[in-house]
């Protein structure tokens, strides 16, 4: 944080009838939920029904499989290669302004792409700017979540992301059902008209409500926890944190003695001290003052350049981590982008194709609530739970080309779907367990980048490996061998060195 913030923040705590925002756990926040619901619901039916779309471009544009899978690479690489920098914007000109661009961004992107001429032109339109605009909304709409709900920011957070779920299960056979009736052109130019949707739902994203703060101790908790940076404003990084505008006990001690955590937070350092602190910087705001905008180009350079710390890779759990993940993300969109053409060779119709990436989407669904139940239990080992889920993904993935019958591929569908589940579930708990609580913001930052690059190389290299041998078996049996033996690789991670946080003590976090 800038000389200038901490002098502002000093100033604040000499003056106690300064204001902060108010959390209010429900009223206008349960407005907000539907909102994000939405935003979230059409954001990620989108992403995970792009292999609809896969066979389509196919016949139409006459390209390799490998090339024309680069759309579907961009889908799901982009947003998290660009997570950084949207996380900066948010911060600096706030949740609900991010996520009205973001939404006309998006509508924009499919109408034009409804006009392409080209896989390239669909690259540009799809793959980069709507994924752009998406990437805005997906974090936009968890941090505003965070900002209305306190005691009950678990539950809010994880109606708001069950929006992904359901989207995944509805779009693919919606999407399918589209092309047929107004062909491919039609459909995109119906989704930019449903992308508007989110328009509406970013506007429902107030700022909260401001409150005077009645206590200098209160106050200063607020800034001690300001100080202790835990968190990256993204929707993958889901920590428990206690959070309660009651307490008169400091937080960093509440924290040591916590085992598990109360409630789900998903906002950077600097959002939440904006949180409880009306300070400039506020993500819930709906922008900079005209005198503040150099302190705000500070704050996002300053959040790009402290996000990105490569000094964590001197941690052999790390690295066995990052080296994993991305193995595992290399071929973990294969089902998502190529299932529906494999199936649909195998003989099968359209629309029964179309409908085993439902069956991922209800899988994954389910998986979230079972493996997030897991995870609350305190004796249950993290890691191990995301090591065995990570292998059963490869095992699915193995089982897809062997399936005999249409029953069998369903489960084998339905098996991924649930597996996969434990990269929105478990994930940065692993990540905050080996690197600890001070550095966990940074070594999210850096992660972020692995799953983007590894699925922007594997997925259209599947597509080549499909052209040279003229089916998907090899590239599917090597997609689950090689995603099994990283989640076994992860086994390995107790015997290193464990990072522990400043006093020594072991890191207890639940979902």
């Amino acid at each position: 944080m800038s000389k200038l913030a901490d002098k502002e923040l000093q100033d604040e705590l000499e003056d106690e009838e300064g204001e902060m925002s108010e959390a209010p756990d429900g009223a206008w926040g349960w407005v907000v939920l539907v909102g994000a619901f939405v935003a979230y619901f059409i954001a990620d039916g989108w992403s995970y029904s792009f292999g609809v779309f896969f066979p389509v471009f196919l016949r139409h544009f006459q390209e390799s499989r490998g090339y024309t899978a680069i759309i579907g690479a961009m889908t799901h690489g982009v947003p998290r290669l660009v997570s950084p920098f949207v996380c900066a914007i948010i911060n600096a000109v706030g949740c609900r302004t991010v996520t009205i661009c973001g939404g006309l961004i998006t509508a924009l992107a499919f109408v034009l792409s409804a006009f392409a001429t080209s896989i390239d032109y669909l690259c540009f339109t799809i793959g980069f700017l709507a994924s752009i605009g998406f990437a805005t909304i997906y974090i936009a709409s968890l941090v505003i979540v965070t900002f209305y709900f306190t005691k009950r920011r678990g539950f809010a957070t994880g109606l708001a992301t069950t929006g992904s779920g359901l989207g995944a299960f509805i779009f693919p056979p919606i999407m399918e059902l589209c092309l047929h009736t107004f062909s491919w052109r039609g459909t995109l130019l119906l989704v930019g008209g449903v992308c508007l949707h989110i328009v509406a739902a970013g506007a429902l994203f107030r700022p909260p409500k401001a409150h005077k703060a009645n206590s200098r101790k209160v106050r200063k908790e607020e800034i001690t926890l300001d100080h202790d940076p835990l968190l990256s404003a993204s929707d993958y990084f889901q920590l428990k944190l206690p959070v309660d505008s009651q307490t008169e006990v400091p937080v960093e001690s509440s924290l040591k003695k916590h085992k598990q955590w109360n409630n789900i937070v998903s906002i950077s350092s600097w959002s939440l001290k904006a949180q409880s602190n009306t300070s400039k910087a506020d993500p819930a705001r709906n922008g900079p003052e005209e005198d503040d905008r150099e302190e705000y180009t500070a704050i996002m350079a300053r959040s790009i350049t402290e996000a990105l710390d490569w000094t964590l890779c001197t941690n052999r759990q790390y690295l066995v981590f990052l080296a994993s993940s991305f193995v595992f993300y290399l071929f973990v969109v294969v089902p998502y982008v190529y299932l529906v053409d494999m199936v649909s060779l195998l003989g099968y119709a359209d629309s029964e194709a179309a409908i085993l990436l439902s069956v991922i989407g209800i899988g994954r669904t389910i998986g979230q609530l079972v493996l997030g139940c897991l995870g609350d239990i305190p004796k249950v080992n993290s890691m191990l739970v995301y090591s065995v889920a990570i292998s059963a993904s490869g095992v699915a993935t193995l089982l897809i080309p062997v399936s005999s019958n249409y029953l069998v591929l369903c489960f084998a569908c339905a098996m991924f779907g649930f597996a996969v589940s434990c990269t929105y579930v478990l994930q940065m708990i692993c990540v905050v367990q080996m690197v600890g609580l001070k550095r966990a913001t940074n070594a999210f930052g850096v992660f972020q980048l692995i799953p983007g690059v590894a699925t922007l190389i594997g997925t259209p290299l599947t597509g080549l490996m499909y052209e040279a041998q003229g089916d998907y078996e090899v590239s599917f049996y090597l997609a689950g061998s090689l995603i099994f033996v990283s989640g076994c690789v992860l086994l390995l991670t107790p015997c290193l060195k464990s990072e522990t946080d400043e006093n020594g003590s072991d890191i207890q976090i639940t979902v």
